[in-house]
């Protein structure tokens, strides 16, 4: 017989079958007091037992795993035990009193450890749930009037599937991975919550001009899974210049600014940092030292950057011959600017040249790029050389 079977076995002496033997207390049958005498050790699961009930060497039966409390419990705060219930039972009939402002930073605060152990899943996706709700709620909240009403025929804050609200972008598993915002369905400021879409890849803003306005959110470096910023016709005002170095916005590979009227002279100096940027558009708006400089002479940016476009934003100064580097360039658009000297060596991957209206540009481009599919230099003194794709350019033989 095995260890085992042997402790749990119990032999009654012949004789003394009348000994009082205690029932168990959840039996409704019960009606003997337990004997203290006979029923201690099970009362007490951490009683002492004596030489004969084990033999020596074999450890004690330990009961206090089974004891613990339930991990959730042991995890959770009382407050966010209590928005997960009211999200799951209250919030479907009503999606706007759900208490977004407490709830949101007691849901952020549930550790890491919890959201990933398998076991808690269906609360993990819950909270999940429930935090980004409240950060696209912030955005509605956050509209005027007019905004609201746009937002709101959007579905906007009328329920709880967000992934179903004009503009937004849900992946397979239920995370918000895009989304675009469109005048008047804009907030009047950009909302601190927004910073806890984790999972956003792709943001596109294009306000009214005067809104969205004001600076970025502090939580906006928070969003580190983006690769597309599009900020278009808003007064947001300038950008941190820290802003895409670690643990920013670190894997950003389309930066479009476009007309945004409040957002200073210059870039932030984080640019050239970042490693995987393909597309950097910036429009209508004066920078002041010129940045094309600091752009083309950077190794970071000359290895990745596919389309550089800073149409219309007052450069100066001449296009630096480093320009040649840029081996996976394919559209240098620098029209309207205020360029002077010479055109220097294009890279042979090129294949859209705008320089038209800088008209202090001069000299003659020789056109030895094979890959060249659209070419404008008109309203500069350009002439060009074997270049037939030019338009409204002097032809130099």
């Amino acid at each position: 017989m095995s260890k085992f079977r042997e402790h749990l076995s119990l032999t009654l002496p012949p004789g003394h079958l009348d000994l009082p033997v205690e029932q168990s207390k959840f039996s409704p049958a019960s009606t003997i007091d337990p004997s203290p005498r006979y029923s201690e050790s099970m009362r007490n699961p951490f009683h002492p037992l004596s030489p004969k009930d084990v033999e020596a060497g074999t450890p004690h039966l330990s009961l206090a795993s089974s004891l613990s409390p339930n991990p959730t419990t042991q995890v959770l705060s009382a407050d966010a035990l209590q928005c997960i219930s009211q999200y799951t039972l209250n919030a479907p009939s009503s999606p706007s009193s759900y208490p977004c402002s407490s709830c949101l930073p007691a849901l952020q605060g549930v550790p890491s450890s919890f959201m990933s152990n398998s076991a808690n899943a269906q609360d993990a996706q819950t909270i999940n749930n429930a935090v980004q709700f409240c950060s696209l709620r912030a955005v509605y909240e956050t509209a005027n009037a007019q905004g609201q009403t746009t937002l709101g025929n959007g579905s906007w804050s009328q329920n709880l599937n967000f992934c179903t609200w004009t503009g937004v972008t849900c992946d397979t598993s239920g995370r918000v991975s895009s989304l675009a915002l469109t005048y008047p369905g804009v907030p009047a400021t950009l909302p601190n919550e927004i910073g806890a879409l984790s999972d956003l890849q792709v943001l596109t803003v294009v306000g009214g001009n005067t809104i969205p306005a004001g600076s970025l959110p502090e939580s906006f470096v928070n969003l580190t899974a983006m690769t597309t910023l599009h900020l278009e016709s808003t007064a947001i005002t300038a950008l941190p210049d820290t802003l895409f170095s670690s643990p920013g916005l670190t894997n950003i590979s389309t930066l479009a600014l476009l007309r945004n009227s409040d957002m200073g002279t210059s870039l932030p100096t984080s640019i050239t940092e970042l490693t995987g940027l393909h597309s950097l558009l910036v429009n209508s708006q004066v920078l002041s030292p010129s940045p094309l400089s600091t752009i083309v002479n950077s190794s970071t940016l000359a290895a990745s950057l596919q389309t550089l476009d800073l149409t219309s934003t007052s450069l100066t100064g001449t296009i630096p011959t480093s320009i040649s580097s840029f081996k996976n360039l394919t559209q240098l658009l620098l029209s309207s600017n205020n360029l002077t000297g010479t055109v220097p060596a294009m890279p042979s991957t090129l294949k859209v040249l705008q320089l038209g209206e800088n008209s202090a540009l001069t000299g003659t481009f020789a056109c030895s790029v094979n890959t060249l599919q659209t070419c404008s230099v008109a309203g500069t003194n350009v002439s060009v050389a074997g270049c037939g794709v030019c338009q409204n350019a002097t032809t130099s033989s």
